[in-house]
């Protein structure tokens, strides 16, 4: 792609131009396609530019530090004139990798641009322009930007906790009617009972559990309400698992939950 100087500045001052042009044209790639992270960006702190405008070429490094402020803007120094200068002669259009591995990376990172293209009759390239902040946006900022956001999110969510689902297997029980062909589940709840729904229940109910299938328990039923739905049992024999209440009281919003639930067929 051949990529021919073809914007001008428009004022005479071509440097604040480009420099305010770029920052720009950043804010409105994030806006565009992440706009609910833009505060996690870099663009609308302080933008401190060094830049120059050479014979055949142009060449700027843009920092953006610290917080608001005017923007500020200085010739190349001369390590990087010298720089851009040696990769200037190597490939102007080159892309931005190219770029990379010719200055070196500390010319890059987070918080610093640096460009090299064509600059001629008062004119550069946009789209070679807009091709390496994309580069660079993607390579630099969008992975940091994650992460940040990533360590924002999990700040506000609690972290989850850890479950032994081999306790809560044992409180877990499967029932089923083979008269009406009714099957559902329940769980054994500490000092109450089988706890289930009241629509599973036939007229000759059996419990068991998933790995004792064929040690099958009549069920007493000791409460039940249809318009809750909501059934409590009394299963025969001994108890290998049992769940304990707990209480609503300490819950809070975003907290963990955690489901869990059996299934067979038989």
């Amino acid at each position: 792609m051949a990529f021919e100087p073809n914007w001008k500045p428009p004022s005479n001052m071509p440097i604040i131009d480009i420099c305010a042009a770029v920052q720009s044209e950043a804010i409105n790639i994030v806006e565009a396609y992440t706009p609910d992270l833009i505060d996690l960006f870099p663009f609308r702190r302080q933008l401190r530019a060094r830049i120059s405008l050479m014979s055949g070429w142009l060449g700027f490094v843009m920092d953006f530090k610290g917080g608001s402020g005017i923007l500020q803007i200085d010739q190349l120094n001369t390590q990087e004139r010298e720089d851009l200068s040696k990769a200037a002669e190597a490939k102007i259009t080159g892309t931005h990798q190219d770029l990379i591995e010719t200055i070196g990376s500390s010319y890059f990172g987070f918080e610093r641009f640096t460009y090299l293209g064509p600059w001629d009759g008062q004119k550069l390239s946009w789209p070679h322009v807009g091709r390496h902040l994309a580069d660079w946006m993607n390579s630099y900022l969008l992975p940091e930007v994650l992460r940040r956001n990533k360590s924002r999110v999990l700040r506000a969510v609690p972290l989850p906790p850890i479950y032994n689902f081999n306790d809560v297997t044992k409180a877990l029980w499967i029932l089923e009617c083979e008269q009406s062909s009714q099957q559902g589940t329940a769980f054994y709840l500490e000092g109450i009972g089988l706890v289930t729904c009241e629509h599973v229940l036939g007229s000759n109910t059996m419990a068991f559990q998933v790995d004792s299938i064929h040690q099958r328990r009549p069920v007493k039923i000791i409460a039940k309400n249809k318009d809750l739905d909501l059934a409590i049992l009394q299963v025969d024999g001994s108890i290998n698992g049992e769940l304990r209440k707990g209480t609503a009281d300490k819950l809070s919003q975003m907290d963990h939950i955690a489901y869990s639930a059996t299934q067979i067929i038989v």
